[in-house]
């Protein structure tokens, strides 16, 4: 249980110290794996149901988070934040889901995000009560660099260098909007996700000798 809280504000706080776009993704995916671990510390049946579908659900946000950064790598040539501000103008879809991705990061009611940290904190709270607590506040840290990365990214005056950038097109959106497409789907209608991931969830809590 402590390492859960450990993870989420460690990787929260050194997310805020990164410079690199890629390196910003790849630390908030530490943060989000404390959730993970608060789910498993839990060993409650519905706790580790939301362990599992938290793995599931991150893997699809971080895949989309993944593309765009490579995406807007490929048309700045460069993935330095403090080189890239007002893209939002120029690339207004990755702007868009670039928002939507971040929204799913911090757990967004109908998204993914939202179902997975949901499930894990209920059943996590009864056994690892003050963890657990410590762990929902992350969420504020998540919100706060997310957020914070999308402003510096794509909002406020474009860059000179930018002015002929192009955005997201053709087959390069077919991936970004199946992603969204599923985010937003298994957060709409967690069942397709909670029927799949429940007996077995059970079972194993069983197993370990707990409801």
């Amino acid at each position: 249980g402590i390492l859960a809280s450990v993870n989420v504000f460690y990787g929260a706080l050194v997310v805020l110290a990164q410079r690199d776009l890629k390196a910003v993704v790849a630390y908030s995916s530490v943060s989000q794996m404390g959730y993970v671990l608060l789910g498993i510390a839990g060993l409650t049946s519905i706790s580790l149901a939301g362990a599992s579908i938290q793995l599931f659900s991150h893997g699809l946000i971080s895949g989309l988070l993944f593309l765009l950064v490579g995406s807007v790598y490929e048309k700045t040539h460069t993935r330095q934040i403090a080189e890239m501000r007002g893209l939002a103008p120029r690339q207004p879809i990755l702007a868009a889901i670039f928002t939507i991705a971040g929204l799913a990061t911090l757990g967004l009611p109908g998204m993914s995000g939202f179902i997975a940290e949901f499930v894990t904190f209920v059943g996590a709270y009864p056994v690892q009560p003050v963890i657990t607590l410590i762990c929902v506040f992350g969420i504020v840290l998540s919100a706060g660099y997310m957020l914070w990365t999308v402003r510096r990214v794509f909002f406020g005056p474009l860059d000179g260098r930018y002015g002929g950038l192009g955005d997201a097109r053709g087959v390069e959106l077919v991936p970004l909007f199946t992603l969204v497409a599923l985010i937003v789907l298994f957060g709409s209608v967690p069942s397709l996700l909670v029927d799949v991931i429940n007996p077995g969830a059970h079972a194993l809590a069983l197993r370990l000798g707990r409801p």
